[in-house]
Protein backbone atom coordinates (compact mmCIF):
# COMPACT_ATOMS: atom_id res chain seq x y z
CA UNK A 1 0.00 0.00 0.00
CA UNK A 2 1.34 3.49 -1.04
CA UNK A 3 2.53 5.72 2.23
CA UNK A 4 -0.57 8.26 3.01
CA UNK A 5 -3.22 5.96 1.00
CA UNK A 6 -6.16 5.67 2.93
CA UNK A 7 -7.05 2.77 4.68
CA UNK A 8 -10.74 1.74 3.52
CA UNK A 9 -12.84 -0.40 6.48
CA UNK A 10 -16.02 -1.85 5.73
CA UNK A 11 -19.10 -0.55 7.61
CA UNK A 12 -19.95 -4.14 9.01
CA UNK A 13 -16.36 -4.69 10.49
CA UNK A 14 -16.47 -1.22 12.35
CA UNK A 15 -19.96 -1.97 13.48
CA UNK A 16 -19.07 -5.09 14.56
CA UNK A 17 -16.14 -3.60 16.83
CA UNK A 18 -18.13 -0.67 18.13
CA UNK A 19 -20.33 -3.33 19.79
CA UNK A 20 -17.13 -4.51 21.61
CA UNK A 21 -15.34 -1.97 23.51
CA UNK A 22 -12.71 -4.54 24.22
CA UNK A 23 -11.71 -5.19 20.15
CA UNK A 24 -12.56 -1.38 19.96
CA UNK A 25 -9.40 -0.61 22.62
CA UNK A 26 -7.42 -3.14 20.49
CA UNK A 27 -8.16 -2.43 17.46
CA UNK A 28 -7.04 1.92 18.03
CA UNK A 29 -3.76 1.10 19.63
CA UNK A 30 -2.96 -0.87 16.74
CA UNK A 31 -4.07 1.57 13.81
CA UNK A 32 -2.08 4.34 16.57
CA UNK A 33 0.71 2.00 16.62
CA UNK A 34 1.10 1.81 12.89
CA UNK A 35 1.07 5.77 12.46
CA UNK A 36 4.10 5.94 15.20
CA UNK A 37 7.63 5.19 14.76
CA UNK A 38 8.73 2.42 17.43
CA UNK A 39 12.20 4.13 18.85
CA UNK A 40 10.82 7.89 19.12
CA UNK A 41 6.97 7.82 19.40
CA UNK A 42 6.69 10.50 16.62
CA UNK A 43 4.62 9.89 13.93
CA UNK A 44 5.92 7.75 10.83
CA UNK A 45 6.44 9.12 7.41
CA UNK A 46 3.56 7.33 5.83
CA UNK A 47 1.31 9.39 7.91
CA UNK A 48 3.38 12.79 7.64
CA UNK A 49 2.75 12.31 3.85
CA UNK A 50 -0.81 11.47 4.22
CA UNK A 51 -1.27 14.94 6.15
CA UNK A 52 0.61 16.28 3.81
CA UNK A 53 -1.49 15.52 0.87
CA UNK A 54 -4.47 16.62 2.84
CA UNK A 55 -3.16 20.07 4.14
CA UNK A 56 -1.86 20.53 -0.21
CA UNK A 57 -5.29 20.14 -1.32
CA UNK A 58 -6.53 22.67 1.23
CA UNK A 59 -3.72 25.03 0.76
CA UNK A 60 -4.82 24.87 -3.56
CA UNK A 61 -8.02 25.10 -2.47
CA UNK A 62 -8.51 27.65 -0.06
CA UNK A 63 -4.95 29.75 -0.64
CA UNK A 64 -4.55 28.89 3.26
CA UNK A 65 -0.46 28.83 4.07
CA UNK A 66 1.34 26.19 5.44
CA UNK A 67 5.07 25.38 5.92
CA UNK A 68 7.08 22.07 6.49
CA UNK A 69 10.61 21.73 8.50
CA UNK A 70 12.85 19.47 7.21
CA UNK A 71 15.33 18.66 10.25
CA UNK A 72 18.61 16.36 9.97
CA UNK A 73 21.36 15.46 12.64
CA UNK A 74 24.59 16.97 11.93
CA UNK A 75 27.40 13.95 11.81
CA UNK A 76 25.50 11.27 13.40
CA UNK A 77 26.91 8.67 11.24
CA UNK A 78 29.85 9.41 13.67
CA UNK A 79 28.20 9.38 17.13
CA UNK A 80 26.79 5.72 16.10
CA UNK A 81 30.76 5.04 14.83
CA UNK A 82 32.67 6.54 18.09
CA UNK A 83 29.36 5.84 20.74
CA UNK A 84 27.94 2.80 19.27
CA UNK A 85 24.08 2.59 18.14
CA UNK A 86 23.14 2.68 21.78
CA UNK A 87 24.04 6.48 22.37
CA UNK A 88 22.65 7.38 18.51
CA UNK A 89 19.20 5.81 19.47
CA UNK A 90 19.71 8.35 22.94
CA UNK A 91 20.47 11.29 20.44
CA UNK A 92 17.12 10.84 18.03
CA UNK A 93 14.84 10.36 21.15
CA UNK A 94 16.39 13.82 22.58
CA UNK A 95 15.99 15.22 19.14
CA UNK A 96 12.70 14.09 18.87
CA UNK A 97 11.45 14.88 22.34
CA UNK A 98 12.82 18.73 22.09
CA UNK A 99 10.92 18.88 18.19
CA UNK A 100 7.58 18.07 19.19
CA UNK A 101 8.31 19.86 22.35
CA UNK A 102 8.41 23.57 20.74
CA UNK A 103 6.48 23.25 18.05
CA UNK A 104 1.72 23.35 18.08
CA UNK A 105 -0.25 20.84 19.36
CA UNK A 106 -1.61 21.05 15.72
CA UNK A 107 1.59 20.57 13.65
CA UNK A 108 2.48 16.97 12.84
CA UNK A 109 5.63 15.69 14.10
CA UNK A 110 7.61 12.66 12.42
CA UNK A 111 10.30 11.06 12.07
CA UNK A 112 11.13 10.97 8.19
CA UNK A 113 13.99 8.47 8.44
CA UNK A 114 16.92 7.89 9.92
CA UNK A 115 18.41 10.87 11.66
CA UNK A 116 15.97 12.96 9.39
CA UNK A 117 12.58 14.53 11.19
CA UNK A 118 9.59 16.87 9.15
CA UNK A 119 7.22 18.89 10.83
CA UNK A 120 3.65 20.53 8.50
CA UNK A 121 2.70 23.40 10.23
CA UNK A 122 -0.89 24.09 9.03
CA UNK A 123 -1.81 27.73 8.76
CA UNK A 124 1.98 29.00 8.83
CA UNK A 125 4.28 31.41 7.08
CA UNK A 126 7.62 31.26 6.44
CA UNK A 127 8.07 33.70 8.99
CA UNK A 128 6.42 32.07 11.83
CA UNK A 129 8.27 29.28 10.99
CA UNK A 130 11.79 30.55 10.95
CA UNK A 131 11.05 31.87 15.02
CA UNK A 132 9.95 27.92 15.32
CA UNK A 133 13.45 27.13 13.69
CA UNK A 134 15.35 28.99 15.95
CA UNK A 135 13.17 27.67 19.10
CA UNK A 136 14.22 23.88 17.87
CA UNK A 137 17.99 24.81 17.21
CA UNK A 138 18.55 26.72 20.60
CA UNK A 139 16.91 23.78 22.53
CA UNK A 140 18.60 20.90 20.87
CA UNK A 141 21.94 22.20 21.12
CA UNK A 142 21.70 23.13 24.61
CA UNK A 143 20.97 19.66 25.94
CA UNK A 144 23.96 17.31 26.59
CA UNK A 145 23.53 13.50 25.71
CA UNK A 146 25.08 11.71 28.22
CA UNK A 147 26.75 8.73 26.51
CA UNK A 148 29.43 5.66 27.48
CA UNK A 149 31.59 6.12 24.52
CA UNK A 150 33.38 3.55 22.73
CA UNK A 151 36.80 4.80 23.88
CA UNK A 152 35.56 5.88 27.24
CA UNK A 153 36.56 9.87 26.79
CA UNK A 154 33.49 11.22 25.53
CA UNK A 155 30.61 11.03 28.82
CA UNK A 156 28.42 13.50 26.23
CA UNK A 157 27.76 14.50 22.99
CA UNK A 158 26.47 18.15 22.01
CA UNK A 159 24.07 17.76 19.43
CA UNK A 160 23.64 19.95 16.27
CA UNK A 161 21.29 20.08 13.68
CA UNK A 162 20.48 21.62 10.14
CA UNK A 163 16.98 22.54 9.38
CA UNK A 164 15.43 24.04 5.88
CA UNK A 165 11.55 25.79 5.78
CA UNK A 166 9.36 25.27 2.89
CA UNK A 167 6.13 27.59 2.86
CA UNK A 168 3.03 27.62 0.36
CA UNK A 169 2.93 30.72 -1.69
CA UNK A 170 0.54 31.48 -4.51
CA UNK A 171 3.08 31.18 -7.60
CA UNK A 172 3.81 27.58 -6.48
CA UNK A 173 2.56 25.44 -9.67
CA UNK A 174 2.43 22.24 -7.55
CA UNK A 175 1.97 23.31 -3.25
CA UNK A 176 3.78 19.19 -3.06
CA UNK A 177 7.16 21.74 -4.36
CA UNK A 178 6.57 22.75 -0.52
CA UNK A 179 8.76 19.53 0.89
CA UNK A 180 11.26 20.12 -1.96
CA UNK A 181 11.80 23.31 -0.74
CA UNK A 182 12.21 22.25 2.37
CA UNK A 183 14.66 19.48 1.90
CA UNK A 184 16.78 21.78 -0.46
CA UNK A 185 17.06 24.96 2.20
CA UNK A 186 17.97 21.78 4.81
CA UNK A 187 21.14 20.70 2.92
CA UNK A 188 22.21 24.78 2.29
CA UNK A 189 21.86 24.75 5.52
CA UNK A 190 24.03 21.98 6.24
CA UNK A 191 26.90 23.04 3.79
CA UNK A 192 26.84 26.92 5.15
CA UNK A 193 27.24 25.27 8.43
CA UNK A 194 30.07 23.39 7.42
CA UNK A 195 31.73 25.94 5.76
CA UNK A 196 31.79 28.16 8.79
CA UNK A 197 33.10 25.12 10.91
CA UNK A 198 36.38 24.81 8.73
CA UNK A 199 36.78 28.48 8.50
CA UNK A 200 39.78 29.88 10.16
CA UNK A 201 40.58 33.29 11.75
CA UNK A 202 42.91 35.70 9.61
CA UNK A 203 46.15 36.34 11.74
Amino acid sequence: MPDGQDIHIPEEFCAYVSANPGLERWVRGLLQKAERDPLTGLYNVGYFMGELTHECARAERYGRPFSVLMIDVDDFKEVNDSCGHQAGDAVLRMVSREIESNVRKVDVTARYGGDEFAVLMPETTGEYAAHAVDLIRHRIEEQPVPVISLDDRQPFIRVKVSIGIGSYHDSMVDSSQVLVAADRAMYKDKLTRKRRAYERPQT
